[in-house]
Parts: C-alpha cells; sequence; structure tokens
C-alpha cells in the first residue's frame, strides 16, 4: 500500500510548504482615534508598545500601600486599547518581553524591573505582584466582565528599553 502511494505522489508532485511565524508579530496598521478595539472574553491576547521616557519618579497607588516607580512607563494597547475576562475567570498571569526593532532579538524582562499595573476604570486599578519562584511572571487578581487596560511602568534601579525595543505583554486570564 506505501509503495502505492508512493507511486501516486510521484505521479501527481509534490509541493513544499514552509510556514514561518514572526515573534514578535509586525505592527498592525494604526487605528483612527475614535475606534475603539476591544477583546471580549476568551484567551488574553499579547498587546505592545513603546516606551515613554521620563525623569523622576512617583508613587503609584496599589493595594497595601504606594509604590515609587519612574517617571518611563509603556502603555500596552497595540492592538487591542482593552480586554475582558471570561465569565469566572478572576486572574491574570503574564510576562514582559522586549524585542529589538533593528535586530529583532526579544528577551523576557525580569519581574523585579517593573510594575504593571491593569486599569478598569478612571479610578480602578489592579497592580500585579511576581508569581513565586518565577523570575518573569507577575499576576494579580481581576473582574470578570470589565474593561482592562495595562501599564508597565519601571522600577527606579532599573533601565526602561530604549527607543529601538517594543515591549510586548503575553499571559492569560485564569480560574484563580
Amino acid at each position: 500500500m506505501y509503495a502505492a502511494l508512493s507511486v501516486v505522489l510521484l505521479a501527481v508532485g509534490c509541493t513544499c510548504v514552509t510556514v514561518q511565524i514572526n515573534w514578535p508579530p509586525s505592527a498592525p496598521a494604526p487605528q483612527s482615534p475614535d475606534s475603539v478595539r476591544r477583546v471580549y472574553g476568551g484567551n488574553f491576547t499579547p498587546v505592545y508598545g513603546s516606551v515613554v521616557a521620563g525623569s523622576g519618579s512617583q508613587p503609584i497607588s496599589c493595594a497595601g500601600g504606594n509604590v515609587t516607580v519612574q517617571n518611563s512607563y509603556v502603555e500596552l494597547k497595540v492592538p487591542y486599547l482593552s480586554q475582558t475576562p471570561n465569565p469566572g475567570d478572576i486572574g491574570f498571569r503574564g510576562n514582559l518581553f522586549k524585542s529589538n526593532t533593528v535586530t529583532g532579538a526579544t528577551t523576557p524582562i525580569s519581574n523585579a524591573e517593573f510594575l504593571l499595573r491593569g486599569t478598569f476604570s478612571l479610578t480602578k486599578y489592579s497592580c500585579c505582584t511576581n508569581v513565586p519562584g518565577s523570575q518573569y511572571e507577575v499576576g494579580s487578581t481581576n473582574t470578570p466582565g470589565l474593561y482592562y487596560k495595562f501599564k508597565a511602568y519601571w522600577m527606579p534601579t532599573f533601565t526602561p528599553p530604549g527607543p529601538t525595543e517594543k515591549v510586548y505583554l503575553t499571559g492569560s486570564w485564569t480560574q484563580q
């Protein structure tokens, strides 16, 4: 049977297909200012942005008090301005990566270098904490049905990624 199948394949011809996956994905077309793109439920969709450089530091309110961070940050909202967890998903776990737009090199960012904050209204937010035993992963609790936007701030003793680097947030909504 295999010999017959080989003959048929040789007689018909063979096509070679190459699948290439580029990570991180290339930037999508810019969105118009009046459009709002959101993801409703499902897995968390990776988002990215560029660092907005600032000088000095500021206190950021988190549960349990303030955390001092640099005035350098990145709004992680491309290609989606906000995302909504599934019903029953009460947690989030994620990682930050930086990708050099010149060389294409992508490396994870240690969770000691940044504070990731999810905002779900003008005055409500959730700061992620480091996942025990992980050098890169952070997590937080969340409320299903709310729209979450993420912003990463750099801790005072670390240098944020430079102008030729984009920052990516990958992760997932979790049920714990």
